[in-house]
């Protein structure tokens, strides 16, 4: 009995390790998509077509605060962390594909 007690106990922190590192990489995430969104120049959205700046800036936020405060668990995080991942794999390259053809040499 005791080997299975010390099996299930390692099983559960194994478990709670992992949760531990997927809620800290999705935070990481929400606010790298935050950073991003903050440091891009404003007409590069505009000239890209997608959202507004200032909309991305919100949205990157509120999914930083909901990955945060609610866990990506639930399902505010998971669309909180899918809206980071959105940008980060749509928008983001449109916005680097824009400044590299400008010249300013930022992917």
């Amino acid at each position: 009995m005791d080997v299975l007690f010390l099996v299930a106990q390692l099983i559960g922190q194994t478990v709670n390790a992992v949760w531990y590192a997927a809620t800290l990489a999705f935070l990481a995430l929400a606010l790298w998509a935050l950073i991003d969104s903050l440091t891009r120049p404003a007409v590069a959205f505009e000239a890209t077509g997608r959202r507004s700046k200032n909309w991305w800036i919100i949205v990157n936020f509120i999914c930083l605060i909901a990955v945060f405060a609610l866990n990506f668990a639930s399902m505010f995080g998971l669309m909180a962390v899918t809206a980071s991942a959105v940008y980060l794999a749509d928008v983001r390259p449109a916005l680097a594909e824009f400044s590299s053809r400008r010249g300013s040499g930022r992917f």
